[in-house]
């Protein structure tokens, strides 16, 4: 796959354009042509490796405004396409930028080791220390989760009264902001690491960040 906004480790700069002397992944500086890039630059082989890359190229930038506005954006319902499209950044570039906001989500919510012995004890303690200390619960009338959850987070909701609205509400809420849970969609992720990634990275928003914002 060509990189085009990765900076060279060997190359010399012409105004606004870097020229590779050499490949980028490798150093060699042995390398022919293989084709064109979807825009129509000429492609490169290197002989001594797999990485096929392009010998002038422009090198990318984006400014931390740009970061920000496509972190807001990452939350919303925009294909990654779209967004490429609407901020003037490429694909690829993109799609790591996505990965390094995943990597960068606490793992499993802060979730913290099950301490308690009673059978009763380990709903709470499973659930995430962030959730225990500021989420409102909402259940059915089930006689164990009075006994597990605080009083003034739980609300219990009888099925016969059909008020299901805070979870439709939720269910609803990621339908219309996560693109990848639309249906029908053409904004699915190939990469199952990213469709996990960017459903994760909502939630994570929503419960944590925007609950303390």
């Amino acid at each position: 796959m060509v990189d085009e906004n990765q900076q060279p480790r060997q190359g010399r700069s012409t105004g606004a354009l870097i020229v590779r002397d050499a490949c980028p992944a490798c150093g060699a500086t042995r390398f022919k042509q293989n084709g064109q890039t979807p825009n129509g630059t000429q492609q490169h082989h290197c002989k001594a490796c797999p990485r096929q890359f392009v010998q002038c190229a422009e090198p990318y930038r984006s400014s931390e405004e740009t970061w920000a506005l496509i972190e807001r954006v990452l939350r919303e319902r925009i294909s990654l396409r779209g967004i490429c499209r609407a901020v003037g950044v490429g694909l690829k570039w993109l799609r790591g930028f996505l990965v390094h906001c995943v990597e960068a989500l606490p793992d499993q919510l802060h979730v913290q080791p099950i301490t308690g012995n009673a059978d009763i004890m380990l709903l709470w303690t499973k659930i995430p220390e962030a959730y225990r200390q500021q989420a409102m619960f909402y259940t059915d009338q089930y006689v164990v989760y009075a006994g597990v959850l605080p009083a003034a987070q739980h609300n219990a909701i009888h099925k016969l009264a059909r008020r299901t609205t805070h979870v439709e509400r939720f269910n609803n809420t990621l339908r219309q902001r996560v693109s990848r849970l639309a249906r029908e969609t053409f904004s699915f992720s190939k990469n199952l690491a990213n469709q996990i990634g960017i459903i994760k990275y909502f939630i994570c928003h929503y419960n944590l960040t925007r609950a303390t914002a």
